[in-house]
């Protein structure tokens, strides 16, 4: 059985996020940590197989569900830890809400949709939500969303608070998650 190590200590303490197994016929616990998910507990975990797939979390005294570091890829048998923040592959979300392996792919529901990914090819397939009504989803690139997304929101402030706008709804995460894609569209303050 595998298990996310996550706990909340209070005061924007998030603790010190792992990767465990429990061996149901020798009762034996193992859990694993790594200096890169030092203030991210583990909240959901998914095997498909040969790695654990985990959606990290941040325990932090904020409104709302900010993004912690998002998914990360984890191969017990060789030790090989992946964090998908930062780069320009995996779900187009920087909240990772929950992962699910059924009928041989990877499930990530996200804060801006959903994505699949097929671990033959390690292509993802994204489901994302039309901006305007009906709101029905598509499948879409992750880039030509978050050009959407940008011109979508109003850049006035006030609208969210009284010093940012969409940069602190939007903005943030992708010079955090997708840097390339902010380098490659020239999108700015």
């Amino acid at each position: 059985m595998w298990f996310g190590v996550n706990f909340y200590r209070g005061e924007g303490y998030t603790g010190y996020g792992g990767i465990g197994r429990y061996d149901r016929l020798t009762g034996q616990v193992e859990i694993r940590r790594f200096p890169e998910l030092m203030e991210y507990p583990i909240h959901k975990v998914v095997w498909d197989g040969t790695s654990l797939w985990a959606a990290t979390t941040f325990n932090g005294e904020c409104a709302g569900h900010p993004p912690a570091i998002g998914l990360v890829r984890y191969n017990w048998d060789t030790d090989e830890l992946v964090i998908y923040k930062g780069t320009d592959s995996g779900p187009c979300g920087f909240v990772i809400h929950d992962v699910l392996w059924a009928k041989g792919y990877l499930w990530v529901a996200t804060d801006v949709g959903l994505s699949r990914r097929d671990p033959g090819s390690g292509r993802w397939t994204h489901y994302l939500p039309e901006l305007e009504p009906p709101h029905e989803v598509r499948v879409g690139r992750c880039s030509a969303f978050y050009r959407e997304v940008l011109e979508y929101l109003p850049r006035d402030k006030g609208w969210f608070d009284e010093q940012r706008s969409y940069q602190q709804v939007f903005y943030d995460n992708l010079k955090r998650f997708r840097p390339g894609f902010v380098k490659r569209y020239g999108v700015g303050d």
